[in-house]
């Protein structure tokens, strides 16, 4: 509990302008001036083979359509939610590991993407334990922690995935400042220029556990909207009550419950919003 309080206080520290910055080297060009200069269409593209989209049940890849659907019905509902409150960046949370936010981030990105209203951007926030480059199989030779500490550009990160409007930010390994990443400005600058210079962009963020870090405090200053994933028979209903009331409110767009019962849902996945 001791740890959550500081969490909070350290939020509240950084809603009143003390925000941290990262330590450390800064020798390329700063986020802001690789997004805007950025053309899309020059981004390195990569394609998910068939048994790779198989063994991460990246169902929303898959030749099977009907098995997307859940995820097409969770993007129609967030897209409304999203837009009743003007977001235009989600980032999706859990209470603790191993709940399956990973997979839903992705899964949703992809079934945004094929929607086709505008580039959909996936980054992996989650710079402590960063698995969105194992789902899609992707090899990781820059990292968006990178961008944020001045050492990469947008250029160099950025991966296309199977010709869709679908661009992948990935982290590729943990990061040992996960904290001051995430509460540097140039985090909330690269965020600010993905959403102001690709006006009908989505932009989806993996993040850490709510009840692990201290970080998706810091996250949910610089994104629009939070989206809550918890998995049946895992997420305890207090670990459920305490995240939920660890997210901004006036955020929360709704939840996903994972690994649904069998006999309650074939696929193994449910949606709901409160």
């Amino acid at each position: 509990m001791e740890k959550i309080q500081q969490a909070i206080e350290r939020a509240r520290q950084q809603r009143d302008g003390h925000t941290a910055t990262v330590v450390g080297p800064a020798r390329a060009v700063e986020a802001r001036a690789t997004a805007s200069g950025f053309d899309l269409t020059t981004a390195k593209s990569f394609s998910v083979a068939p048994r790779q989209a198989e063994a991460s049940r990246l169902v929303t890849l898959m030749p099977d359509a009907g098995r997307a659907d859940i995820f097409r019905m969770l993007r129609t509902q967030l897209v409304q939610r999203m837009k009743n409150v003007g977001a235009r960046s989600v980032a999706v949370f859990s209470a603790r590991d191993g709940e399956g936010k990973t997979l839903v981030a992705c899964n949703l990105a992809v079934a945004l993407a094929r929607q086709g209203s505008g580039p959909v951007f996936l980054l992996d926030f989650d710079f402590r334990r960063p698995t969105v480059h194992e789902v899609f199989g992707l090899q990781v030779d820059h990292r968006v922690s990178g961008i944020i500490e001045g050492t990469a550009s947008l250029g160099d990160v950025i991966q296309q995935i199977n010709g869709l409007p679908l661009y992948l930010l990935p982290q590729g390994r943990a990061h040992p400042a996960a904290s001051e990443l995430i509460a540097a400005r140039q985090a909330r600058d690269l965020l600010k220029d993905l959403r102001d210079h690709y006006v009908d962009s989505t932009i989806v963020v993996d993040c850490s556990p709510l009840l692990l870090t201290d970080e998706p405090l810091s996250v949910q200053q610089i994104v629009d909207s939070c989206l809550l994933v918890v998995q049946q028979g895992r997420t305890r209903r207090d670990e459920v009550q305490r995240a939920a009331e660890l997210i901004d409110e006036g955020k929360y767009v709704g939840s996903v419950m994972n690994r649904v019962r069998e006999a309650d849902l074939e696929e193994g996945y449910a949606y709901g919003y409160r």
